[in-house]
């Protein structure tokens, strides 16, 4: 079974901020503002992506749903 923390029982909150930035593109990436325009989204936060995107990677199948 496939976990976010791996085998960490109760991650702190760096860790939570480490895996929300791995579920979004890079913050690095060429011509970020124009992804950041399609999404609708005035900055980079990750939060913000993942709500938007649902942490969807092209690499694997998994995502993730806020809900409040």
């Amino acid at each position: 079974m496939f976990r976010a923390f791996g085998v960490v029982e109760t991650p702190d909150y760096d860790q939570y901020l480490e895996f929300l930035e791995s579920r979004c593109f890079p913050s690095s990436r060429d011509k970020m503002k124009l992804i950041l325009k399609d999404l609708d989204l005035p900055f980079y936060d990750p939060m913000m992506i993942i709500e938007k995107t649902e942490g969807r990677m092209a690499e694997d199948d998994f995502w993730i749903r806020i809900e409040r």
